[in-house]
């Protein structure tokens, strides 16, 4: 990736990241199962690859 990368894609890059700790927070709140919390994360981990 080079230095000069667009504001577009810092943007996306942020909005990934708090989206993926909104639904964290949210998994972990509303069901405080860590293990449905694992197959989400595993997931977003596989699809952002």
């Amino acid at each position: 990736m080079n230095k000069n990368s667009s504001p577009v894609l810092k943007g996306y890059v942020y909005f990934i990241f708090i989206a993926g700790l909104s639904v964290f927070a949210y998994i972990l709140l509303r069901y405080g199962d860590v293990s449905i919390l694992g197959v989400v994360l595993f997931g977003l981990l596989a699809f952002a690859a």
